[in-house]
Order: structure tokens, then C-alpha cells, then sequence
């Protein structure tokens, strides 16, 4: 049985060449989770790219703002970046965060499954389909 994931919340700050690679497997999320409102904190030239009709995705260049505490501390994060993170039920990190502090705040301000990845997703999906009961 499927776990009722219905807003999915994508943190990609990568360039434009990142995004395009990143394509693929945002198609195969949104295979995935058909009916899942997806929403990627990103750069809003890329919101083109993703046209409504195939992937049905929301371009928030604003969540990049309100997401900027989390690279500080826990305690830097405002009631609306908590609101925001709270209300995802999946959030799918590209943060190259090497040091680990935008994702330990990450987990701490939010209550959904996280994956923090700086790799090809498309892998991570395939090997353990997210969401899926074992």
C-alpha cells in the first residue's frame, strides 16, 4: 500500500543545466505521485521548463527565501518556513550541504519524510520507490 504522500516540497538551487538534468526525474516523481501537489523552491526562469500539462508542478522562487534560515540554526527559522515545511508530507533536498546544517534544521522544522540528495534522484527512486510499504 502506497503512503498517502500529497504535497511534495523540492529544494533546487542548482543552475539551469542542473535543472534540465534534474527533468527526468521529476517526471518519474510526478509518475509516481499523480495527484500530488508538487512545489519546487527554485529559480522562476526555469518555470518554463515544467509545463503544466506534463509535470503539473508550482515554481516558488519565494520559498527560497523562506527557507535561508535554515542554513543559520533551528531556532533562525520564522513560523512560516515551520508552516511551509510542516505542510509537506515529502521534502526532496539538492542542498549540497556538506557540513549538515541546512539539513539537520531541515529535519528539525519539518514532520514529512526528507531526502537530502545531491545526486540523481531518478537512482534513489528506483531503489527504494518512496513511499512504497516494503
Amino acid at each position: 500500500m502506497q503512503e498517502m504522500i500529497r504535497k511534495i516540497l523540492i529544494i533546487f538551487p542548482g543552475s539551469l543545466g542542473d535543472f534540465i538534468a534534474f527533468l527526468p526525474a521529476l517526471k518519474l516523481l510526478r509518475k509516481e505521485y499523480p495527484l500530488a501537489n508538487i512545489n519546487i523552491a527554485c529559480n522562476k526562469v526555469y518555470a518554463p521548463l515544467v509545463e503544466k500539462k506534463l509535470f503539473n508542478v508550482n515554481i516558488r522562487e519565494s520559498l527560497t527565501y523562506t527557507l535561508s534560515g535554515l542554513f543559520t540554526s533551528p531556532s533562525a527559522c520564522t513560523g512560516r518556513t515551520r508552516d511551509c515545511l510542516k505542510r509537506a508530507d515529502l521534502i526532496i533536498s539538492y542542498i549540497d550541504d556538506n557540513k549538515k546544517v541546512f539539513s539537520e534544521n531541515l529535519k528539525k522544522n519539518s514532520s514529512g519524510k526528507i531526502i537530502v540528495w545531491k545526486g540523481n534522484i531518478r537512482d534513489k527512486l528506483e531503489a527504494n520507490k518512496i513511499g512504497r510499504a516494503s
